[in-house]
C-alpha cells in the first residue's frame, strides 16, 4: 500500500502498488475510490475516479467530483459533477453506510467541459441520505 500524507499531491503512482490486480487486468472502466487519513486524527478526504484499462498497456485515470448537492424547493436533490467529458454517469443513494445498499436513482451525460447535473426525486421521502456517482460502462 502506497501511502502519501494529506494534502500532498501524487504527480504519478504505479497503479500496480495501489491495485495489485491491475496487470493482465481485461479492458475497461472501473470505479475507484481514494481515501486519504491525516495521519491519527480523524480527517478523511475521499474521492472517486475511473480507471481505464485499455489495450497496449494504456491506462488512464480519469477523475470525478461532486462538486455540490443542493436541496430545491420542491424537495428533490440535484447532485453536480464534473468529470470526464462526453461521458454518461449514474447517482447512486443509500440511507446507511454499515451496510451499504447503493440503488440507482439517476443517469445524466457530461457536457464538453466535463460537468453535468444528476437529479434525486425521491429525496424529500428520506431524513438523510448519502450519495456517490460512478461512470455508465
Amino acid at each position: 500500500m502506497h501511502v502519501v500524507p494529506l494534502g500532498r499531491r501524487v504527480a504519478r503512482a504505479d497503479i500496480s502498488e495501489v491495485w495489485p490486480g491491475a496487470h493482465g487486468a481485461e479492458e475497461g472502466d472501473f470505479v475507484v475510490s481514494v481515501i486519504a487519513r491525516d495521519g491519527g486524527s480523524h480527517n478523511i478526504a475521499t474521492n472517486t475516479g475511473t480507471l481505464t484499462i485499455g489495450s497496449g498497456n494504456k491506462t488512464v485515470v480519469a477523475t470525478h467530483s461532486i462538486t455540490s448537492i443542493q436541496v430545491l424547493p420542491d424537495g428533490s436533490a440535484s447532485v453536480a459533477v464534473h468529470a470526464a467529458a462526453s461521458k454518461s454517469y449514474v447517482l447512486q443513494a443509500t440511507i446507511g453506510l454499515s451496510p451499504a445498499n447503493w440503488v440507482n436513482i439517476s443517469t445524466n451525460s457530461t457536457d464538453v467541459n466535463g460537468d453535468c447535473v444528476l437529479s434525486d426525486p425521491g429525496a424529500s421521502a428520506f431524513s438523510s441520505r448519502f450519495y456517490r456517482t460512478g461512470l455508465l460502462n
